[in-house]
């Protein structure tokens, strides 16, 4: 470095040892950049292996991995990669050391053992992340599924936990774990029910009255349909007309929740008395005509259901009632309101 009038000047030797100075400085830093991001990427990958699957269809080994991987693959904390089709390699730990040595070769740095089995409708989901480098098991959780439909779910909710403290397990919530469960129906069996009803009718006749009553209901849910066996009585408070009437209604829940809209028809054996007054002015004398007509009678209507996967249920629900009763003038009709309450078994 030399000094002329006061300003500083490099040499041509000086200026060459600067300049490799700087570029080394670049290169470490470039090299540090690449090892890091490497080493993250490295630490992320998660190797899914086949789920080993009991007394369930074998599909299930290889499409619950692949819904686990695409929702890793959505988050930022892992990248995840499954085995080749061939690989019939599954999630067991009888098979944990080939399982490693497999997500060595991925250079994943951890790897995933799954085991699905069904019991009745019920799927247990048995789930761990273990450290490809030592085999050690860091994280696990176990699930519970209605049936297979709810495994979609429950892969979303393990991708969103896996390597956290938040598991199923460790919150007691192992029997609601899916959206399946938590927000719409929990049973995948049918169930039977039992209750009774009240209510109000009133045809429309000249001389009909609002009549009350009620009916005994035994239902069958067998989760898409729900069909009643119904005695109905309408005829309290009323001096003119009563209803009776016996069959079958089908009801159409809207959704699959606990608490869902729902439509409704049926048919029943039905038979009303209609008790007509009348009044001769030649012998000034008045009483009632009974008029009793039977026949079939149609219902279609809709309501309001409460409580379906509860041990009781309440229902709201109203009615028109269409029919041809025989000896009957015309189409029987009437609008019919009750509230239910029925108890599951």
């Amino acid at each position: 470095m030399n000094t002329s009038n006061g300003i500083f000047v490099l040499d041509i030797n000086q200026m060459n040892k600067l300049n490799f100075f700087f570029r080394s400085i670049i290169l470490i830093g470039a090299f540090l950049a690449i090892g890091f991001s490497s080493f993250a990427q490295s630490n992320k990958t998660v190797y899914l292996a086949w789920f080993e699957t009991n007394n369930l269809k074998k599909d299930f080994q290889f499409i619950t991995p692949k819904l686990l991987k695409g929702y890793l693959n959505q988050g930022s904390r892992y990248e995840a990669v499954t085995p080749n089709y061939g690989d019939s390699v599954s999630g067991s730990w009888l098979e944990m050391t080939l399982i490693q040595n497999l997500a060595k070769e991925k250079n994943a740095a951890y790897f995933v053992l799954g085991t699905l089995t069904r019991l009745g409708e019920t799927v247990i989901v048995d789930i761990t992340l273990n450290e490809t480098s030592t085999g050690k098991r860091i994280w696990s959780d176990k699930l519970r599924a209605s049936g297979p439909d709810d495994l979609d779910p429950i892969m979303q909710k393990v991708a969103l936990a896996m390597g956290t403290e938040n598991t199923s397990t460790k919150v007691g919530d192992i029997y609601n774990v899916s959206n399946y469960e938590s927000k719409e129906l929990k049973k995948q069996q049918a169930t039977y029910s039992f209750g009774t009803s009240i209510g109000s009718m009133i045809g429309f006749l000249a001389y009909s009255e609002l009549m009350s009553g009620g009916s005994f209901v035994a239902s069958y849910d067998n989760r898409d349909l729900i069909l009643d066996i119904r005695a109905s009585y309408y005829g309290l408070g009323s001096e003119n007309s009563a209803f009776f009437g016996f069959g079958l209604e089908v009801l159409k829940p809207l959704k699959k929740d606990a608490n869902t809209a729902f439509l409704t028809g049926g048919l029943q054996i039905a038979n009303y008395d209609w008790y007509a007054p009348y009044y001769n002015s030649k012998y000034n004398y008045s009483g009632t005509s009974t008029n009793n007509y039977a026949g079939m009678v149609f219902n279609f209507g809709g309501g309001y259901l409460i409580g379906r996967t509860t041990s009781a249920q309440l229902r709201f629900s109203g009615d028109l009632l269409l029919g041809a009763l025989r000896k009957y003038n015309g189409p029987f009709t009437a609008v019919q309101l009750k509230m239910e309450i029925l108890f599951n078994r």
